[in-house]
């Protein structure tokens, strides 16, 4: 349990896996699979087709009971689409919101103590009074506000995000200064962006918004929409109407972060202390995770460097041998050619004059054999040269 006795509803991610869903939907019919992935038909198909898994042809099963030629399972493609397709969110409720305190991050255990003295006690007062800059200009682009899919008044943009109705309109104010000033009050920073408005947790951006819930009942036509009817006119008629509950919510990161939002017993104006011990956990999770993340990618570094110096040193010595074994050959060739050439010199000719021009060759022969030979290293003008051939410029 938390502070102020609330529970918060922990949010973790895992990946799905693209060959174990391969093999279900070719080994079970769609239908039987979704309680397991928890879809209905049409949504598990739709996930397949974004982790890009071939489903079996419709009347696939139908044949397969008949014993019919049905296809094979195909092979897994590799994945081409949007890494984040791969992401699954997990909810679990009902869990303690803290770690006990003898393993709380002492970054999370200030927030926690601070935010439980009853000094330290977050109160909205009835009014508005001396508003944060934030809350200036955000009140005054509420006169102007567009509707969204609800018909109530929406900010957006470089503005405190407020999706509430007008009678709401001055409480949802009065929550977002009390908290902005409160956060600042404690030393963390809040910003403005093209997102809206954020708090600052050891650099993590929290971009909150206030929003109320409405109920969704079935349209009736207003007399306005008959009188029209009756004209002629085109009367829009949808299926749908929204109606503010006059329930309200803070949450944060499009509500995939800590929020919190009125109950029976409590409402926002009551829970803001623990709205920033639900932040503070968040974030603390983060830091932790990316410091984690960090300390790995530090021994990886540390690992691939010592790999290289391995590496080179091998590299190195596989250099010195092939250098060798390449002296190896040359002295090979050298020693052959030698043998040969002794063996021309011995040979028997029917003149002096063949006589001068084969010892000519011998003796030419010993010096190539020479300039091969890498004990020797004998230097030869032609062989050392270094040739370099011309290139047609195109005149």
């Amino acid at each position: 349990m938390a502070a102020n006795g609330m529970e918060i509803k922990m949010v973790e991610w895992k990946r799905y896996d693209r060959q174990q869903l391969l093999d279900d939907v070719w080994s079970t019919p769609v239908s039987r699979l979704t309680k397991h992935y928890g879809l209905s038909d049409a949504g598990l198909k739709k996930l397949c087709s974004r982790l890009q898994i071939k489903t079996p042809p419709r009347g696939y099963w139908a044949k397969l009971r008949a014993g019919k030629k049905v296809p094979a399972k195909p092979l897994l493609s590799e994945y081409s689409g949007s890494p984040l397709n791969l992401n699954v969110l997990v909810r679990k409720r009902k869990q303690g919101y803290l770690p006990p305190s003898a393993d709380m991050d002492p970054r999370l255990a200030t927030v926690v103590h601070r935010e439980s003295e009853p000094a330290n006690k977050i109160v909205v007062p009835a009014r508005l009074n001396n508003p944060h800059p934030f809350v200036k200009i955000t009140q005054s682009a509420l006169a102007e506000a567009a509707l969204d899919q609800r018909e109530q008044p929406a900010t957006s943009g470089r503005l405190i995000h407020l999706k509430v109705s007008k009678p709401m309109q001055a409480r949802a104010l009065r929550v977002a200064n009390t908290l902005l000033k409160a956060v600042e009050k404690r030393g963390y920073e809040t910003l403005l962006d093209d997102r809206g408005v954020a708090l600052v947790f050891h650099g993590l951006k929290y971009h909150f918004e206030l929003y109320e819930t409405c109920s969704r009942v079935k349209y009736e036509m207003t007399e306005a929409d008959e009188r029209r009817r009756q004209r002629g006119q085109y009367v829009f008629i949808p299926t749908w109407t929204f109606v503010p509950s006059g329930v309200l919510a803070l949450q944060t990161r499009g509500g995939y972060g800590p929020k919190i939002m009125d109950g029976k017993r409590k409402r926002v104006e009551d829970l803001l202390n623990a709205f920033l011990i639900r932040v503070a956990t968040d974030g603390v999770a983060d830091l932790l995770r990316d410091e984690a993340h960090a300390e790995k990618k530090a021994e990886f570094t540390r690992q691939h460097e010592a790999w290289m110096t391995r590496k080179a040193k091998q590299n190195q010595e596989l250099d010195k041998l092939k250098t060798l074994e390449d002296d190896a050959v040359r002295w090979q060739r050298a020693e052959r050619l030698r043998q040969y050439l002794c063996a021309m010199s011995k040979a028997p000719v029917s003149s002096d004059e063949l006589a001068t021009k084969k010892q000519a060759v011998v003796d030419w022969g010993y010096a190539k054999a020479d300039w091969l030979d890498p004990l020797v290293k004998l230097e030869d003008e032609v062989l050392d040269e270094e040739l370099t051939e011309p290139r047609w410029m195109g005149f």
